[in-house]
């Protein structure tokens, strides 16, 4: 039994709906929007309404150039996001709309995503597709990446352009740890010197700024716009982990001391949570479950006076794994007490 797939776009000023059947295209139509011309670029509040014009009869004359019944379908795919959040509430209402009245699965795609593998829509059972893996130049908006996809859910950015949103809070970002809860100091020599070891543990809270927010896609951490006329409070990562610290230590005397080296980080859980309020309710979207990357290497520098110091550590190495998730580094600086 043959797979029909109604797709839908609305993510920016074009309405577009096409049926594949087991991978080939049957029928793509596309209702552009001529109303911007007059504004030098896209109005988000006129997309929308022109998206609410079209889609009906878009996707109708997409199913009919099929020559499909609608009844035929097997599941209707719709752009999720990236995208005016105006244009993809219209495409996603329709989308639940049709798949209830049908009895039929919906399909949530992510723009960028589908960007990257519609290289695999057949014009006819002649058409290449591309092997696994490859490499993909991805420009689309304000987001340009380039990808090595290494299979259809497995994909690892190698550099993309800076992504509106992704700013740290500095003021609610924060890291507690206990770098050497068991320790151990050799003095090679009577200088002054020691080559320190020890066990700790802690946790990484990451709350972002902006306009976006973090959403478990399927098993993907992505990036989402917050619904519209939200007022958004939060959108945060917490990891906790196992250290193991190697330092070398330099005493300056006077109750001071140098310190530099590698943290080992040992990562074993991931967490986000998102908050923002909605019409006077607050609603709050979380996941215990997201894919961190198991081990990574802090670099560590500490002047420490007596029992108190100051710190800074920068992870070369992305806190989540890059097939589930952005690509996530961080700098961090602070006191320490009774290191």
């Amino acid at each position: 039994m043959s797979d029909i797939i109604l797709g839908i776009e609305s993510s920016c000023d074009d309405t577009s709906a096409a049926v594949i059947c087991d991978g080939v295209l049957l029928s793509n139509v596309i209702a552009s929007q001529s109303v911007h011309e007059a504004y030098g670029g896209v109005v988000p509040e006129l997309a929308s309404r022109a998206h609410q014009q079209n889609i009906v009869p878009v996707v109708s004359e997409a199913i009919k150039r099929a020559g499909i019944d609608k009844k035929d379908l097997s599941a209707i795919a719709f752009t999720a996001g990236p995208g005016l959040i105006g244009s993809l509430l219209v495409g996603t209402s329709f989308a639940k709309g049709f798949s209830t009245a049908l009895g039929i699965p919906m399909v949530e795609v992510n723009h960028l995503h589908g960007h990257v593998l519609a290289h695999f829509i057949k014009e006819d059972d002649t058409t290449e597709v591309p092997h696994f893996p490859y490499m993909c130049l991805l420009i689309s908006g304000g987001n340009s990446q380039i990808i090595i996809v290494e299979d259809y859910n497995k994909m690892r950015i190698l550099g993309q352009t800076h992504q509106p949103g992704l700013e740290v809070d500095m003021g609610s970002s924060f890291e507690v740890f206990m770098q050497k809860l068991v320790a151990v100091r050799c003095r090679p020599a009577r200088s002054g010197f020691s080559i320190s070891a020890g066990v700790g543990f802690g946790m990484k809270n990451y709350r972002m700024t902006g306009s976006v927010r973090f959403v478990k896609d399927d098993s993907h951490l992505v990036l989402k716009p917050y619904p519209e006329g939200a007022d958004p409070k939060f959108s945060r990562v917490k990891v906790g982990y196992f250290c193991l610290p190697v330092t070398l230590c330099q005493d300056l005397g006077k109750g001071f001391r140098i310190e530099g080296g590698a943290v080992v980080n040992f990562n074993v859980c991931a967490k986000m949570k998102s908050r923002y309020m909605l019409d006077g309710e607050e609603h709050t979207y979380k996941d215990d479950n997201l894919h961190q990357r198991k081990t990574t290497v802090d670099i560590f520098g500490h002047l420490k006076y007596r029992s108190i110091g100051m710190y800074v550590k920068y992870s070369p190495m992305t806190v989540l794994d890059t097939n589930f998730g952005p690509d996530f580094k961080h700098f961090s600086c602070g006191l320490t007490l009774f290191y």
